[in-house]
């Protein structure tokens, strides 16, 4: 399979994903949760080899994490401005990471409340603005 066929599929099972969380704290919303986060990652690193192959800009891209991927690829100028916005704190790419930080995370008991808590609208936002960011890269790499 191709890079864009696999980073598609593994989107595609990460919307999959979203439907059998219900955030009850059980051991396999636990899972699921998991299992979306390394399906958007898959995903994410497979896209990055998809625009890599545009540029082909280093032979060890292949051996890197998909975080250092986007950031090597946020240095070429012609796509620099979108990438950086998403590797950005407020970014997608940053979100997903923090989301799945705070799903590893232990709970803290002795906290009241959390203002960084994880729902499916946080989720669904993660898949939406991945999709828009998959779009606009395409389009604008088809028509240079």
């Amino acid at each position: 399979m191709e890079e864009k066929e696999l980073s598609n599929l593994y989107l595609d099972l990460s919307k999959n994903a979203i439907k059998k969380i219900d955030f009850s704290g059980s051991h396999d919303d636990f899972i699921s949760q998991l299992y979306f986060f390394d399906c958007i990652l898959n995903s994410l690193n497979f896209f990055a080899d998809e625009i890599n192959q545009y540029f082909d800009q280093d032979s060890l891209f292949a051996s890197s994490n998909c975080i250092n991927k986007w950031k090597k690829l946020s240095e070429i100028s012609a796509i620099n401005n979108i990438v950086l916005k998403e590797i950005s704190p407020n970014g997608f790419i940053d979100e997903i990471i923090s989301s799945k930080k705070i799903l590893l995370d232990k709970k803290d008991e002795n906290l009241i409340i959390s203002n960084n808590m994880n729902d499916l609208k946080k989720y669904k936002d993660i898949i939406n603005k991945y999709g828009e960011f998959i779009d606009l890269l395409r389009k604008i790499l088809n028509e240079c």
